[in-house]
């Protein structure tokens, strides 16, 4: 058995679960990584909890185009999603 200082003892509880946080932040992102999708999305938490990567990806890469042809996009987009709810 060790003597451990409360001094000691708090250091090393703080780097502990600080070490084990970031060793479970890291495997997290690697296994969300290997399954193509977000973190939130692993962990069902977040504002982005409901999308899959390649989701966010689409999102993200839309918001980067211009605001005229977003508009063109999105009737497109709206029209599709309209025609298959009827179905």
């Amino acid at each position: 058995m060790y003597l451990v200082l409360p001094t000691q003892h708090f250091t090393l509880l703080t780097w502990y679960s600080t070490s084990y946080k970031l060793a479970l932040a890291e495997d997290c992102k690697k296994i969300a990584d290997a399954f193509g999708i977000s973190r939130d999305y692993l962990v069902g938490e977040g504002k982005n909890a409901q999308y899959n990567k390649k989701t966010l990806q689409t999102i993200e890469d839309i918001e980067a185009i211009e605001p005229g042809t977003q508009d063109k996009l999105y009737f497109h987009v709206n029209a599709i999603i309209r025609d298959y709810k009827v179905r």
